[in-house]
């Protein structure tokens, strides 16, 4: 999900379920609830979606994906209290290759003042819309940068299905471990490159063997801190 709001007060409005996946031909529904005290207009549009190098969502200004949605209704006005569903279908062209590809229905209530404030808030609801065909999973470890009290380990996403990964870190000097760092989750997108980064603590010098584990992936760097 990606949400951003302005203003002083919270706006009550929640959606579900922010993550769907979606066949060529299927339809889903989203539940928007309005439970503040005061009527809400919601618009709908289609957007892209991408993640960036630290693993934050991006709303993109292209997406194949995105051409591929319908939603229904474009808006809604909820009443304190209520409930409206809108309906996301996928109409796919038939060239479009096998994997998985992302998009966004991104929600945007219409500004409304609040004690001379004005308000919006933006709820993106991610899509993934999956093409039958052969799937390619391939996640590899591409490397491990050093920097003073920290460790990027990059991480590429070669297949073209969303990869899910807990990623973790332990560091060894003369067989014995010293640190362990992680683990923490990451998800890559298809053909895409993500850095997930570590800090270390203490008085840790010298050459290193870091061993650096995703999933059921392993790799083992020598290191110098």
């Amino acid at each position: 999900m990606i949400a951003a709001a302005t203003g002083a007060a919270a706006v009550a409005i929640s959606v579900s379920p922010v993550h769907v996946r979606l066949t060529p031909g299927a339809t889903r529904e989203i539940v928007i609830r309005n439970g503040g005290a005061a009527a809400a207009a919601v618009d709908a549009r289609l957007a892209g979606f991408v993640l960036d190098r630290r693993g934050k969502p991006v709303v993109a200004r292209e997406a194949a994906a995105a051409g591929w949605l319908r939603v229904r209704p474009r808006r809604v006005v909820l009443a304190p209290g209520r409930a409206a569903a809108l309906t996301v279908s996928s109409v796919v062209p038939v060239a479009a290759v096998p994997g998985d590809h992302p998009a966004l229905v991104l929600l945007t209530m219409q500004p409304r003042t609040a004690a001379g404030v004005a308000i919006r808030m933006r709820v993106g609801v991610v899509v993934f819309v999956r093409i039958p065909g052969r799937v390619v999973h391939r996640l590899e470890l591409s490397g491990l940068r050093v920097r003073r009290g920290e460790l990027d380990a990059t991480l590429a996403n070669r297949g073209n299905v969303v990869e899910h990964a807990r990623v973790s870190i332990s560091l060894w000097h003369l067989g014995r471990l010293v640190a362990r760092l992680g683990p923490v989750g990451r998800t890559l997108l298809p053909h895409s490159r993500g850095v997930e980064r570590f800090h270390y603590r203490g008085r840790l010098r010298g050459f290193l063997t870091a061993r650096v584990e995703a999933g059921a992936l392993r790799r083992t760097f020598r290191i110098q801190v």
